[in-house]
């Protein structure tokens, strides 16, 4: 069976829900891509699958019972890693996932990264920002993870809105709001000073404090600079449960232009250029991902909310 395989470049066993291992793979140098979706049965990934060094794409989406991946991942070319809703893993290349290794950074042709629905992932390496191809990361729905590192320079994309118990913007933000008695849209003005222009910013990052005691629903930030105007929207995340406390969101975009009201990318100069030297003000609402979601939306009380240029 083994030398069977010796040509073996793409393998897809995605929803073998009866799949409890995986074929030894060791004898399959020319693997690229290596498909588990939805193998709910399997518990771990096992060593030999780290021995082919062309591979490409491993994906293991929705693979709810797996707790174990191999030491290492000896692939240079491996740049699509899929780990969304693997709420068990308990061991990756070496480590607990309640951090994601140090080590992932040696994978240097990474350029796609999904982590999504990990309940128990806390922190992202430090060093992640060496992985310099990474241009898709995935961190929705890690509701433990508290602080972005600096990110690596060609992400395009991050899906990623950060919650945590508290009652204040952190105060690496730049431009934070006092708290808001009125149940009115909240606004932030920031005078943009000359020296802004000078900078070479990658990212924006946004933020609110807010409560509620309505039950789950599922909604989105959104953020509207009303001087150009242009807006950003958070991906969309799951609030409530009848929260007794605060909670800080916080999101990140790449997208330093905004894109227009009427949904067109502005192509123009950034409005922190453009708008040097000038007060801008930003306007952050909510809105339900469905209509019956409206009235509970209502119910949630912005308290204060910030934002920050980063470089």
């Amino acid at each position: 069976m083994q030398s069977q395989l010796v040509n073996l470049v793409w393998l897809d066993l995605s929803r073998c829900i009866n799949l409890d291992a995986v074929p030894n793979l060791s004898g399959s140098p020319k693997l690229e891509r290596l498909y588990l979706k939805g193998c709910k049965r399997l518990i771990e990934l096992p060593s030999h699958v780290q021995y082919p060094d062309k591979l490409v794409v491993l994906d293991l989406r929705d693979c709810t019972n797996l707790q174990i991946l191999p030491p290492k991942l000896n692939s240079k070319f491996l740049n699509t890693v899929r780990l969304s809703n693997c709420p068990k893993i308990l061991v990756f290349v070496g480590t607990d996932i309640e951090s994601l290794p140090s080590a992932i950074v040696e994978l240097d042709q990474l350029s796609h990264l999904e982590l999504g629905s990990n309940k128990s992932l806390e922190f992202v390496p430090s060093d992640i920002h060496k992985l310099i191809k990474l241009s898709y990361l995935s961190l929705a729905d890690c509701s433990r993870i508290k602080y972005l590192p600096e990110l690596p320079p060609n992400l395009l994309t991050l899906v990623c809105v950060l919650q945590h118990s508290g009652s204040e913007i952190p105060r690496w933000f730049a431009y934070r709001s006092p708290n808001y008695a009125s149940d009115s849209c909240p606004m932030l003005q920031l005078t943009l000073s000359d020296c802004t222009t000078k900078r070479l910013i990658k990212g924006i990052a946004f933020g609110m404090v807010c409560s509620s005691n309505v039950g789950f629903v599922d909604i989105s930030i959104a953020c509207v600079c009303t001087t150009t105007p242009v807006y950003w929207r958070s991906p969309n995340f799951g609030f409530g449960g009848a929260s007794q406390s605060d909670n800080v969101y916080m999101w990140y975009d790449k997208n330093l232009l905004g894109t227009t009201l009427e949904g067109i990318q502005d192509e123009a100069k950034p409005w922190y250029e453009r708008d040097a030297g000038l007060t801008v003000t930003f306007i952050f609402f909510l809105q339900p991902v469905k209509k019956e979601y409206a009235k509970n939306v209502k119910r949630i009380k912005i308290k204060s909310v910030g934002v920050s240029l980063l470089d």
